[in-house]
This record gives structure tokens, C-alpha cells and sequence, in this order.
């Protein structure tokens, strides 16, 4: 069994999923973003400005723009909040470039996370939950099968407030028997470093709004800030990585049932075997800088 991102045919295409320009906050403008991003290296970016869909092709001779953008719901007086980035296709004849969505309403605070992924999953929308720490929100709140991802790591709250990593929220969900994919993301406003932080590198048929969306959605995909990911499988009752140069390499299921290999001397490979009964497995690299690199879990029940 191996992960789904290595089971498929296709390529992979560098992407980041979480992007803001002058439309909303962010400093500069899409050309600019556009440009920087294509500069980097990247295939494709989603445009997620608050509340107002990005769903031109104009750049796309250039660098490939995924439609999206990113809504929310606040809690009235209160920090506590959800955003959500929603992604979707250019043949959606729902929405329309420039439309503008009103967020939703906090009741309480399932209820408003509910309320926001109704409203926009039948619009069309395929939904990633952002920065879990941020929000001031916890895993209970936001288990909800409507969410195709969350980000595990979120470059800008990581370099502003040291507050970027929801790995934690995340092994809460999958160990309480959700599936839940893990994304990295710049969520950049436009300072400099802001960019490059988080991406995604996704095995996808052709650099097309469908063929991403349905590798996403297919947990087709590993997240990085740096190291590269070549394969991830079960075989029998071992579990194996291999990865571009890491010092440390992490099998992650239940505390003690996984296991941390760290090196003197980078390695490109490892393996462990795992207790039957497991509900499901990831992997962790950590290159000599420090950067990370986060497969999705193989679910093995």
C-alpha cells in the first residue's frame, strides 16, 4: 500500500494554496505576486483574497491561478475565529471572478463552521480549514467531513508569531478516526518573507483546475517547507520513507507505537515496522536546516 500522491500516474506540480494581494490586505499586486511565485519556481498558485473569488485566467500563459479565496466566521467581541480558503474550478457557472461572499454569521462555534463549508461546498467549493492556533480554535470544533484539508503549517503565522505549526490539532483529528490531508501554505500579505515558506507538491494528470482539485481531494500530494518526498508504503507491517537528505526522520501514529530516527550523517531512507491496529500512519522529514517535509497518512483501517 502506498501513499495515494505515489500510487498514481502523472506528475508532480509545486503549488501554494493560500495567497493574498492587494484585492484584500495583502501589500502588493496579483501581477506582482504572480510573478514572484513563477520567479520561485512554482506551477501553480491560488489567489485567496477575504471574501472575493479570484477566478481569472489571465496569468495563466505564465503561471497556473487555481480560483479561490478565503472565507470566514468571527465570534462577536473575541479573537476566536474560523477562516477557511475555498478553492474551485473556472467551469463552475455557480460564481463568477470579482463575486463577492459575506461571511457567516457566528452562532457557536460549530455551528458557524458548519453554516461557512454548507454555504460555500454548494457553491461549488472544495474547503481547506486555516491556521487552527491562529483562530484560537480546537480540533473538535472543526471536524467536519466538508473539509478537504487543514494547513499543518502556515508560513506567515509561523514567521510573525512563532505560532505556524497545527500538527498537534491535526494527529487529534486523524486519531479520533477522521480523514483529515495535511497542507502548507505561505498565507502571504506581500513582505518579503512571506513567500516560499509552505507549498504543496501535488501528482497530478496535467497543470488543470480539475486534475489539481481532484489530486487534492485524493490526499495525492505531500507538504513541505523544503525536503522532497520520493515514496511512502506499507508493506506487510513495515513502514517506509524515502526522501531527499534528512537528519531526522519521524513515523508518527500513537506516541509510542511510532518512532524518531535521528542522524550524525544525512539519510534518504527508513523504515519501521508498526503495531497491528493501528488507524493510520504518516511520516516526518527534517533536512539539516531545519525545514520540513510532511507526507499524508496511509489510513489502514
Amino acid at each position: 500500500m502506498r501513499q495515494q500522491a505515489f500510487e498514481r500516474t502523472g506528475k508532480f506540480y509545486k503549488g501554494n494554496l493560500h495567497t493574498h494581494t492587494d484585492i484584500s490586505d495583502g501589500k502588493r499586486p496579483v501581477a506582482e505576486v504572480v510573478e514572484i511565485y513563477k520567479n520561485m519556481g512554482y506551477d501553480f498558485l491560488a489567489i485567496t483574497d477575504h471574501n472575493t473569488l479570484f477566478k481569472s485566467d489571465e496569468f495563466n500563459d505564465s503561471l497556473y491561478i487555481v480560483p479561490g479565496l478565503e472565507i470566514h466566521s468571527s465570534e462577536p467581541d473575541s479573537n476566536r475565529t474560523h477562516h477557511m480558503v475555498a478553492l474551485t474550478t473556472y467551469d463552475n457557472d455557480k460564481i463568477s471572478h470579482g463575486q463577492v461572499f459575506d461571511n457567516v454569521e457566528w452562532t457557536d462555534s460549530v455551528q458557524a463552521l458548519n453554516g461557512v463549508c454548507n454555504m460555500m461546498v454548494l457553491e461549488g467549493f472544495q474547503m481547506i480549514y486555516c491556521h487552527s492556533l491562529w483562530s484560537r480554535t480546537e480540533p473538535d470544533e472543526f471536524r467536519n467531513p466538508k473539509l478537504m484539508a487543514m494547513e499543518v503549517y502556515n508560513g506567515v503565522c509561523d514567521v510573525m508569531c512563532d505560532q505556524g505549526y497545527q500538527l498537534t490539532h491535526w494527529d487529534n483529528i486523524l486519531r479520533n478516526g477522521m480523514k483529515m490531508w495535511g497542507i502548507a501554505s505561505d498565507d502571504c500579505h506581500g513582505i518579503d518573507n512571506h513567500y516560499g515558506r509552505g507549498f504543496v507538491m501535488v501528482k497530478s494528470q496535467n497543470l488543470t483546475d480539475h486534475s489539481i482539485l481532484k489530486a487534492l481531494k485524493d490526499g495525492a500530494f505531500y507538504a513541505s517547507q523544503g525536503p522532497e518526498i520520493y515514496d511512502f508504503y506499507i508493506e506487510g507491517e513495515n513502514a517506509v520513507v524515502k526522501c531527499s537528505p534528512a537528519m531526522k526522520i519521524t513515523f508518527i501514529t500513537y506516541e509510542y507505537r511510532g518512532r524518531s530516527f535521528r542522524y550524525e550523517k544525512p539519510e534518504t531512507e527508513a523504515s519501521i515496522t508498526f503495531t497491528p491496529g493501528i488507524d493510520y500512519i504518516r511520516a516526518e522529514i527534517t533536512d539539516e536546516n531545519g525545514k520540513k517535509a510532511w507526507t499524508n497518512p496511509i489510513f489502514l483501517k
